[in-house]
């Protein structure tokens, strides 16, 4: 309730005093800063999204100011470099997507909107720098009585839930925080205990009768532990646990089942919680030492030039994008109405998130967006006094943008709304046409973009994606970037092999994550099946790359992990998948990271093979595939045209 009360009064101030000095244009633009700076750096801890302001905010600010300035081939240009580079950005994370898409909006924003076009660009710098300490105020004033509590919260979403990349993500956000010490001891007994749980989660499936039943009740266990600590590293301060949360996972089992001997993995799972149980106690105020930025900012430029080929898939997806909405920027200036400004904005909310779209959502979202512009259209056309409205859309976009951090489209028809109500307002003509106009300029768009994002389902032959055939080349990938982590890397040849199967194996599960979206016809289940197989298997190559280019000591003590991989992602081999946890003995947010994507890799791998694709109730009308009868040929990568920065992005 006091933001919502604070961020009213602030808007209705700055409302009066923009109408009174006639800035109103300009106004608007400061407001679009606080609001984009908000979305770019808000749902961490305050320390991080502080630091993303500190360049991200300038970045908006100054576009918005340039943005009017430019036209003609200039502005094409610019929204061609912007859209891009904004696409390619994803390959950092998906913080990093975030920003780009948030910069994107601004560029369209800036160069079709039309909200500030009479004002000169010291005065919209000037609005500018007032929306950016507005924002970074909203920010201080949101977090400031528990700035690590975000990263709390991720840290112990780490500990409960099952996707093999979150405690990756975790170590992130804990390390853009300061590196807390106690979050870091509870980081290290996670990774144990998830490792070990997913090993425990292979037995017990394994097993049968007794022994499958006695397995099955001390994982259960083990997760109820597990989500009451959860709970209390979620608190800002713990005097003392739960007697749940002591309980010992296998005790129950002993009583039930008979006291019987256990298995590994159990012994790892007591260790790794009885770590977290002293950490969140104690919780040593000290800050573990910082790793330099200059390895991270080296990695990433790595990873962007590595994605810099049609091979990859968020290559074409970004290239795409900004050329869908560079021909809209054409179009806009052709057009003498300046009706036509929500055209980009639309072509960007309808392409942008079809990455990972079923050609269903699409459809969904293109009519949510029209129906969005005409039905704002309509409304602000028959207001006598339009005006009024743009306070209320400002506030409301202040106070959702975490929300709209999460959901691109939202934020994008938020933007559409404050474009069409400018618009209505400079506009002078009948209500109807007006109205008609705006709504057809957006569905054309939204026809454009659908047209483009999804032409390969107009190409005979090309809806019946090759599942079996995909998910084999990434898996052999990945594991070619498993042996190369264990492989010499003392010789220029052998760095430049591992960059380019790193590379490889990247482009490969990128591509694997883009297939779900192309199953729409074979159900919720086979997508499901296929996109648990997919992030198991990004998350394992993750995962090897971190170990792959650390230095020599730490990736020493870390290679039995990739020599695990290698073996349990063997195609030919039948055999149980096990693993050797006292290598958890070693780095362990290295190691167990590892472990556990191998596991959970292996199962659903097996699940997607165990899928008759052939059948048309897993796939439409697909050709039968089978797994022998894909190639094994490998795409190779020219490694003489790899950076020697193409590594991945660490956890620095």
């Amino acid at each position: 309730m006091r933001q919502i009360v604070g961020t009213g009064v602030v808007v209705v101030l700055a409302a009066i005093f923009a109408l009174l000095l006639g800035l109103g244009g300009a106004a608007i633009a400061g407001g679009l800063v606080a609001v984009l700076g908000l979305v770019s750096a808000s749902g961490g801890p305050l320390r991080a999204d502080l630091r993303t302001l500190s360049w991200a905010g300038p970045a908006i600010v100054l576009i918005m100011a340039v943005g009017p300035l430019l036209d003609g081939p200039t502005a094409v240009l610019a929204v061609f470099l912007v859209v891009f580079g904004s696409g390619m950005l994803a390959t950092l994370g998906r913080h990093y997507a975030v920003i780009g898409q948030t910069l994107a909006a601004a560029t369209l924003v800036a160069l079709t909107g039309g909200v500030s076009a009479q004002d000169g660009p010291m005065v919209l710098i000037g609005t500018g720098l007032v929306g950016l300490v507005l924002a970074v105020a909203l920010r201080i004033s949101n977090g400031r009585d528990d700035p690590s509590g975000p990263t709390r919260a991720i840290v112990a979403a780490a500990l409960t839930d099952h996707e093999p990349g979150s405690l990756d993500y975790a170590t992130r956000v804990w390390r853009s925080d300061g590196s807390p010490e106690w979050l870091g001891t509870i980081l290290v007994g996670t990774a144990e205990y998830r490792a070990a749980r997913a090993m425990l989660a292979v037995q017990a499936a394994q097993a049968e009768g007794v022994e499958s039943e006695r397995l099955t009740a001390i994982l259960s266990d083990a997760e109820s532990v597990a989500a009451e600590l959860a709970d209390a590293v979620r608190a800002r301060a713990c005097t003392g646990l739960p007697a749940m949360a002591k309980m010992d996972p296998a005790g129950r089992a002993s009583r039930v089942y008979g006291d019987v001997e256990l298995p590994e993995s159990v012994d790892t799972i007591r260790v790794g919680l009885d770590r977290i149980r002293g950490a969140v106690v104690e919780r040593v105020a000290t800050r573990a030492p910082r790793r330099p930025n200059r390895a991270a900012v080296h990695r990433a430029l790595g990873v962007l030039l590595a994605h810099l080929s049609f091979r990859s898939s968020l290559f074409r997806h970004a290239l795409r994008c900004s050329l869908a909405v560079t021909a809209g920027m054409v179009a806009v200036l052709w057009l003498p109405d300046g009706s036509a400004a929500p055209l980009l904005l639309v072509l960007y909310a309808v392409l942008q998130p079809m990455l990972r779209d079923t050609m269903e959502e699409a459809l969904q979202r293109t009519g949510l967006v029209v129906f969005v512009v005409a039905v704002i259209a309509v409304v602000a056309a028959l207001l006598p006094w339009p005006g009024v409205l743009l306070p209320f859309v400002l506030g409301a976009m202040i106070l959702l943008a975490p929300r709209m951090r999460g959901s691109l489209p939202l934020l994008l028809c938020c933007l559409l709304g404050l474009i069409v109500v400018a618009r209505v307002i400079q506009e002078d003509r009948a209500v109807s046409a007006l109205a008609l106009n705006i709504t057809a300029i957006s569905a054309i768009g939204a026809t454009i973009a659908l047209l483009v994002g999804f032409l390969s389902y107009l190409v005979p032959g090309s809806v019946a994606p090759d599942v079996l055939g995909t998910l084999h080349k990434a898996v052999y990938a990945v594991r070619d970037l498993a042996a190369g982590a264990h492989g010499a890397l003392e010789t220029r040849e052998g760095r430049r092999a591992l960059r380019s199967a790193n590379i490889l194996a990247l482009r490969r599960s990128q591509d694997l994550l883009a297939l779900p979206a192309r199953l729409e016809e074979a159900g919720p289940e086979a997508q499901q099946v296929v996109r648990r197989a997919a992030s198991a298997v990004f998350a394992l190559r993750a995962a090897l790359a971190q170990i792959a280019f650390r230095p020599d000591e730490e990736r020493g003590r870390a290679l039995i992990a990739a020599v695990t991989a290698q073996r349990a992602l063997d195609y030919e081999s039948r055999q149980p998948t096990r693993v050797d946890l006292s290598s958890l003995a070693g780095p362990t947010l290295l190691v167990a990271p590892v472990l556990e994507a191998t596991l959970v890799a292996r199962s659903a791998i097996e699940e997607v093979r165990a899928v008759d694709w052939t059948e048309p109730s897993a796939f439409g009308a697909v050709d039968g595939v089978t797994l022998s009868s894909v190639s094994d040929r490998q795409e190779t990568v020219d490694a003489d045209s790899v950076p020697d920065s193409a590594a991945p992005v660490g956890e620095d």
